[in-house]
């Protein structure tokens, strides 16, 4: 979602995979570890629920679903502490 928000809008290519991930842990579980709120996510940490309710039209709850992960992310960075991001890569629109 964030990657093709940051395309889409910007024309920035980011890649996000394994940012937040510490081994094979979930996000699910390093929030339950961090003691980090749901943020009223209707999916509880289920994507591939948002993703069925993005293809049902749900658009209200798959959007209120991307809007609670990118909370949780945020939250997970700030308690866990980050990496220096890789350097941006820029992509031309046609």
């Amino acid at each position: 979602f964030e990657r093709g928000v940051f395309f889409h809008q910007l024309g920035k290519k980011i890649d996000f995979d394994g940012e937040l991930q510490r081994g094979r842990e979930s996000k699910a579980k390093a929030r339950k570890r961090l003691g980090i709120p749901n943020y009223d996510d209707p999916f509880y940490d289920r994507g591939l629920w948002c993703m069925n309710a993005w293809y049902n039209r749900e658009f209200d709850a798959a959007i209120a679903h991307n809007r609670a992960c990118c909370l949780k992310e945020r939250d997970i960075l700030i308690k866990e502490g980050f990496r220096k991001p890789d350097e941006l890569e820029f992509v031309k629109q046609e």
